[in-house]
């Protein structure tokens, strides 16, 4: 059995970054706004997207 989940957990996480990654390069703002606790860590800066 755990021989078995590293590969399907690997590719959920990897589709995972990769959902949010396109979302933080298409929309910056509304990924900053939406994300819990980013706009907890400053103000809205593309730069650091």
């Amino acid at each position: 059995m755990l021989n078995k989940l590293p590969g399907p957990a690997a590719l959920l996480l990897g589709l995972a970054a990769l959902v949010n990654g396109s979302f933080m390069t298409i929309a910056p703002e509304t990924w900053y706004w939406l994300v819990p606790g980013v706009p907890d860590r400053g103000p809205f800066n593309q730069h650091f997207l």
